[in-house]
């Protein structure tokens, strides 16, 4: 058995693949720790998750205004101490996403030369990763994606792990349970956590449009946007449409499925659980995501025929592009197909094979150096 520190926390796009391999570690019988920030996100996930175990440790992100500079060199020096608190009970590898929260580990990691795997879902590496990659062992990246000034073999590459929940749904089954008939078109809407403003206006502009065309629309508001609620409307054949306002929802594979069509931002794990769940996709990349990372996934699952790629200052075209896409059946079938073809991998699975691989290669090093001694 295995002891496997995971620093994930900070923002969902960190704690999802965190808790994959949790979940996928502890099935195989090793022992993780998650290693979070103090921020709401990552309290709700120790509270959904109570079969795991979290570990909280001081944490800010980056900025440059003296208030927030001063509280991140601040919460740097306190995470060094936690951080080495943890490392030097000496785990068997410590895997990290990326983010701020990443930073003591990948230096203390090194330094007591304890195995490190860095993680990058984004098509763009973060600031984290870029600068600190060659403290890794390894470096996990998207197929495709390269990271210049590391040794060879250092890179390799895959997908996004996702937790055992996100799997697709008969769409049938969804529909009976939210009581909508099968052939009525359902549209999602997902901003996230940081750009969910420009959607959730968009959604109470043509919300009532939508509706009249038969449209069954889920707006996922985001955390504190209201409360949860159901309108129920009428089409202009005077047929029941719902409208479900939602703050936020843990069933979003659910969602997913249910969907004909989703409008989102696109996060890496937005754009890995869309693919898993057959969704098709309208992309609206958030404009001030760091270093347009949300711009490059969304033209990567263009390319790949996922999605139809909507910038946010063309987002008067949206409803237009919602309209002509949501009653193509012909694209739509396509776009699942392509989106079934791009999800035959199991991101979690993989890595854990190969920190057991890895695990036990050093196990025989270590044998042969031992017998060679003597």
């Amino acid at each position: 058995m295995a002891e496997v520190l995971i620093i994930c926390g900070g923002t969902g796009g960190h704690l999802t693949p965190g808790v994959a391999i949790a979940e996928r570690l502890l099935e195989r019988g090793h022992s993780p720790r998650l290693v979070i920030s103090r921020k709401p996100i990552d309290t709700y996930f120790k509270r959904r998750y109570e079969q795991l175990e979290f570990v909280s440790v001081p944490g800010a992100a980056f900025g440059l205004k003296p208030a927030a500079l001063a509280k991140f060199f601040f919460e740097l020096f306190q995470a060094f101490g936690a951080s080495f608190r943890l490392l030097r009970q000496r785990p068997d590898a410590v895997v990290a996403f990326g983010g701020f929260l990443c930073v003591p580990f990948l230096i203390l990691g090194r330094l007591l030369r304890i195995p490190i795997y860095l993680h990058e879902a984004n098509r763009i590496p973060g600031r984290t990763v870029r600068y600190f990659a060659r403290l890794a062992d390894h470096v996990y990246l998207p197929d495709g994606v390269r990271l210049l000034g590391l040794r060879p073999g250092a890179i390799r590459h895959l997908g996004m792990p996702l937790r055992n929940e996100i799997q697709h749904v008969p769409k049938d089954e969804i529909r009976r349970r939210y009581n909508i008939p099968r052939h009525d078109k359902v549209l999602i809407l997902v901003g996230g956590s940081q750009g969910a403003l420009a959607l959730n206006q968009w959604v109470e502009r043509y919300v009532k449009m939508l509706a009249a065309d038969g449209i069954h629309t889920f707006c996922i508001a985001g955390p504190g946007k209201g409360k949860e609620r159901v309108e129920h409307l009428k089409s202009d054949s005077d047929t029941p449409v719902q409208v479900h306002w939602i703050p936020f929802a843990d069933n979003m594979a659910d969602l997913y499925s249910l969907a004909d069509l989703a409008v989102c931002r696109s996060g890496a794990g937005t754009i890995a659980e869309l693919i898993t769940c057959l969704c098709p996709s309208i992309q609206v990349p958030y404009p001030f995501a760091a270093d347009e990372h949300q711009e490059a996934n969304a033209q990567d699952l263009e390319r790949r025929g996922g999605c139809v790629r909507v910038p946010q200052e063309r987002m008067k075209t949206l409803y237009r592009e919602v309209m002509d896409l949501l009653f193509n059946d012909w694209l739509l079938t396509r776009m699942r197909e392509n989106l079934r073809a791009l999800g035959r991998s199991n991101a979690a699975r993989q890595l854990v094979r190969e920190l057991e691989s890895d695990w036990e290669e050093r196990v025989r090093l270590a044998e042969k150096k031992e017998a060679s001694a003597q």
